[in-house]
This record gives structure tokens, C-alpha cells and sequence, in this order.
């Protein structure tokens, strides 16, 4: 009796678990993150990365753990998955992801010191190894702490330098990450400042 009543015990225990996982992370868009990061990681040799703590084939788990994580307040979290938001959104785009002037390349860096990115971003774990394992890299330019995308140097064909289809799934679940964590008002009122900016612009 009390080995069955142990397992059933254990039984619900892994139930719970499962239940509280979030749903993004056992989508089919967790193989495209590996593909694409397998191939950025072997394509680069100075690609600086931690991968002791980066989980290469599901950024999502990173993802997860943020959402978790009981580290954080949810003001933090909302803060945070509308920053990671407003990144990938600029990187699902095209035009701005694949833009190389000088104006384009803050699209694909983040200032370190900046400090909206640190307070939002730079100062919780999560965020940081959810970024690095979709192919950002922390570095320093002229002493100061970046974390900068790799790009695809030598792209086949009209292949563009920045994979935006792994962008516009990434923002998809920031977006899903975000509704978890704020609910659906966080994002409705979110959605509802970017248009106010896009129109001011």
C-alpha cells in the first residue's frame, strides 16, 4: 500500500509539472531554433558564447525559465517580455533586420549600459541566455559591454545575412511569454503604445 500510494503521489506531482510548463516550449518551432543556431555556432568560430549555460537546441527553455522564475516580480517579467518584444519585432522585420547603414545596426545590438536594456533585460539571467541561444553575443567595442548578433557573412543566393522567419517565430512566443505573465490587457495596452509611436514617427 505504500509503494502504490508513493506512486500515485509521484504520479500527480509530474502532472502538476507538466501542466505549468508553458505551451510555446513544445512547439515544432523549438527544431527551427536548433537548425539555424547548429548552423550560425559551426559557421563562426569566434562566436564567445557560454554554452556551459546556453541550451542551444531550445532557446525556449530559456524562455520558460523566465516566465518561472520565482527570482522575478511579475512587473519584472512584463517589463522584460516587452523589451524582448520590441527587439524581435525589429528583427522579424526584413528591411530593418537586413539594413547595414549605420542607423541599421542598432537593430541588431544592445547597449549593455543602456539603462532601459539593463533594467529590462541586461540584469536577469533568463533573458540574457534566452538572447545569446537565438545567436546574440556579449562583447566589447571601445570598452563598452554590447550584446551583438551574429549575421551571416556569406549568404547563399538572396539568402538574407539575417534569418527574420526565426525572428517573427521567436516574437510569437515573447508574445505568448508576455500574455502568461501580464495577461491579455499587458499585451493589448502594449500593442496600443507601438502603434501611438509608430504614428508620432
Amino acid at each position: 500500500r505504500t509503494t502504490t500510494t508513493t506512486t500515485k503521489i509521484t504520479t500527480i506531482r509530474r502532472k502538476r509539472r507538466t501542466t505549468n510548463v508553458p505551451s510555446f516550449i513544445s512547439s515544432n518551432t523549438v527544431i527551427h531554433h536548433h537548425i539555424h543556431y547548429t548552423k550560425m555556432t559551426s559557421s563562426s568560430s569566434t562566436a564567445a558564447l557560454s554554452l556551459s549555460k546556453i541550451n542551444q537546441a531550445t532557446p525556449g527553455v530559456h524562455l520558460q525559465d523566465l516566465v518561472l522564475c520565482t527570482s522575478m516580480t511579475s512587473n519584472d517579467k512584463v517589463e522584460c517580455c516587452k523589451v524582448l518584444k520590441i527587439i524581435l519585432k525589429n528583427l522579424a522585420d526584413p528591411v530593418k533586420a537586413n539594413d547595414f547603414t549605420e542607423k541599421g545596426n542598432k537593430y541588431r545590438q544592445l547597449r549593455l549600459q543602456n539603462a532601459k536594456i539593463q533594467s529590462a533585460v541586461g540584469r536577469h539571467e533568463h533573458a540574457m541566455l534566452y538572447l545569446q541561444a537565438l545567436g546574440f553575443t556579449k562583447m566589447e567595442e571601445q570598452g563598452e559591454p554590447l550584446l551583438k548578433l551574429h549575421v551571416n557573412e556569406n549568404p547563399n543566393n538572396n539568402e538574407p545575412k539575417v534569418n527574420v522567419a526565426l525572428f517573427a517565430t521567436s516574437l510569437q512566443e515573447v508574445t505568448t511569454a508576455l500574455e502568461m505573465v501580464g495577461g491579455k490587457e499587458t499585451i493589448a495596452s502594449h500593442n496600443n503604445n507601438n502603434n501611438n509611436n509608430n504614428n508620432n514617427n
